[in-house]
């Protein structure tokens, strides 16, 4: 019987990581947050990083000819859902580290 190899789209893990040390780096306070016009900090724009790079990773998931159809949805989903899902955890990651 041969054994079927499932292939990771290695693009997608690198950008959710991608987004992950973002967010890990702003929750920790690791991350200078100047003003950047307008009296918005630098954090805010931060923020968007994560969701863009986990529909980067959705688009070149859903374009990797080695998975499969299946494969392809279930990764583009998981990875678009996953940058939205990482702000959110920031969030509970700095209220439960600096509180309410």
């Amino acid at each position: 019987m041969r054994s079927r190899r499932r292939h990771v789209p290695v693009t997608t893990i690198v950008l959710l990581t991608v987004g992950a040390v973002v967010l890990a780096l702003v929750s920790f306070e690791l991350v200078p947050n100047p003003d950047v016009g307008g009296g918005a900090r630098l954090v805010v724009f931060l923020l968007l990083v994560p969701p863009a790079l986990g529909l980067a990773g959705a688009v070149t998931a859903s374009r990797d000819r080695r998975l499969g159809d299946q494969g392809r949805v279930l990764w583009s989903v998981a990875s678009g859902l996953g940058g939205f899902l990482q702000v959110f955890l920031a969030f509970v990651l700095v209220t439960l580290i600096a509180g309410p």
